[in-house]
């Protein structure tokens, strides 16, 4: 009930679909204080997960904790055949994600990571954009996110940072790149690496670039996304009209039998967008996929983690190697 944890608290409050049964933390005054300001004083509050889960009946467990519990506590509930939503990152390494996932499969429950972008009414935009054609095949996706802080102790800002924009694209692109690059830097008082810059490519051409930071004093939350026909600009600074659609392209045409570039550009317009809590569109997803009588993939479930998670560990692999080239094996399950 720290940071993030509030806001699931409230979501899960106010849907119908849930009944907050219980929250756990250390410091049960400021848990007390967080659900009395939504109006939920009623709720239970324990110091102990342990006793939380033993205590209450509960079919789906939001774990938002520091990064280095995220492997025990989500262990801990899925054992006692929770479904569990972990906050980003899932897992500190692919090995303990393949632990949870290999957990999960055994005793039959769902897990899921919480990748909030693909909740918000802009990527539900980007995605709609995309499907329709209206930019032509994807040529590069780039994007920048920086500002001061939030510095992590457990996880590098490209864990914290980054993996938004690596889930933005496994979930438009539900592959893997070919090969990825990362230099990164460690800027006091992080001693985690605070600054970094990653170089993607797919096998169908698309070039990716991502600049992450914690150490900007400038905030930055900025999305270029190319296409043959078009672009996509995705402004999440922006306190409205945070996507705006370009239509422009380049053909070549032969005129007398000479081959000559000719430039269109055409108009901007901003679509428009229904507002709504990207927690709360979380939920009603995650609803839908926990009471499903079939085998309903979520797109923030096991695959998703295990591909975001692949991508993770090659980059990091990369920033040991000074930046060199890692190759992704793309038949590797």
């Amino acid at each position: 009930m720290g940071y993030w944890g509030p806001k699931f608290a409230r979501n899960v409050y106010l849907n119908s679909a849930f009944d907050l049964v219980g929250v756990c933390d250390f410091d049960k005054n400021l848990a007390e204080q967080n659900l009395e300001k939504f109006g939920a004083s009623h709720v239970p509050v324990f110091n102990s997960f342990l006793k939380m889960l033993d205590s209450i009946e509960s079919d789906f467990v939001v774990i938002a904790t520091p990064a280095r519990t995220h492997f025990t506590l989500a262990s801990t509930a899925i054992s006692r055949k929770k479904n569990v939503l972990l906050e980003k990152p899932f897992g500190l390494d692919l090995e303990e994600k393949m632990q949870l996932i290999n957990m999960a499969n055994d005793l039959n429950v769902k897990i899921f990571v919480d990748h909030t972008y693909l909740f918000t009414p802009e990527f539900f935009k980007v995605q709609e954009i995309l499907d329709s054609n209206e930019i032509g095949e994807l040529q590069y996706y780039q994007s920048t996110r920086a500002g001061l802080g939030l510095i992590q102790e457990d996880i590098s800002v490209v864990e914290d940072l980054a993996i938004h924009d690596l889930a933005i694209l496994d979930a438009l692109k539900p592959n893997l790149p070919i090969s990825v690059s990362c230099t990164g830097s460690a800027f006091p008082p992080s001693k985690q690496i605070s600054t970094a810059a990653i170089q993607m490519k797919y096998n169908d051409g698309l070039l990716v670039s991502i600049f992450v930071s914690w150490n900007s004093p400038v905030k930055v939350r900025d999305i270029n996304i190319s296409g043959s026909i078009g672009a996509i600009t995705w402004n999440d600074s922006h306190g409205s009209d945070k996507i705006k659609i370009f239509s422009s392209r380049i053909d070549n045409e032969i005129s007398n039998e000479r081959m000559r570039i000719s430039y269109h550009l055409g108009e901007g317009r901003i679509p428009s967008i229904f507002g709504s809590e990207a927690i709360n569109n979380e939920l009603n997803y995650l609803k839908n996929v926990l009471v499903s009588l079939d085998s309903l993939e979520t797109k923030t479930g096991s695959d998703h983690i295990l591909r975001t998670g692949k991508v993770l560990e090659a980059l990091k692999t990369s920033i040991a190697n000074g930046g060199a080239p890692v190759e992704i094996v793309l038949n590797e399950n």
